[in-house]
């Protein structure tokens, strides 16, 4: 029988894999593709919603690679989302190109810390919803739903653990 950690482990790991699939997406540099990586988007913000409540409510309590590196599947996503604007011509390839390269380095100095890479993901994010809703706006609206219907549920949290822990992690870096 799985257990809730389980079935986390999986939604983490999952959207891993999925993050490639905006590479996918891209191979014909075709635009027509956004609607699909929209999409494709909210699966994958969706199984990061899931992972860690799962997590936490799983009466078998563990840590294991996938758990601690939850932030790494994020930070793949984000690079796909990023990869995706450049290779359909939504992104100057310069400009996204050198964002990734600074932030690699960033990572490469103080390692693959959560503050850094809830740091990363925000920017990728607001581009790719701004140039949604320029070129595909029927199918925007849901990022935008979906963002209100978490800020909703999650506030409470959102207000107590995560921005509290966004700013201690750079207070800590070194």
């Amino acid at each position: 029988m799985f257990v809730s950690k389980q079935i986390a482990d999986f939604l983490t790991l999952s959207r891993s894999i999925l993050s490639f699939l905006f590479v996918w997406l891209a191979k014909d540099n075709s635009p027509d593709t956004l609607p699909y990586a929209v999409f494709l988007l909210l699966i994958c913000w969706l199984t990061d919603s899931l992972d860690g409540p799962l997590a936490r409510r799983s009466r078998i309590k563990y840590q294991n690679f996938i758990g601690e590196n939850d932030i790494l599947a994020d930070i793949m996503v984000a690079t796909g989302t990023a990869i995706y604007l450049i290779m359909v011509g939504y992104l100057d390839r310069y400009i996204g190109t050198a964002y990734m390269i600074i932030f690699f380095f960033l990572f490469l100095h103080f390692g693959y810390k959560e503050s850094l890479g809830m740091l990363y993901q925000p920017i990728v994010y607001l581009y790719f919803i701004w140039i949604s809703f320029i070129h595909a706006p029927d199918q925007a609206i849901w990022l935008l739903v979906y963002i209100f219907l978490v800020t909703i549920f999650s506030w409470r949290r959102l207000i107590a653990e995560q921005i509290p822990r966004f700013f201690n992690g750079f207070k800590n870096m070194n």
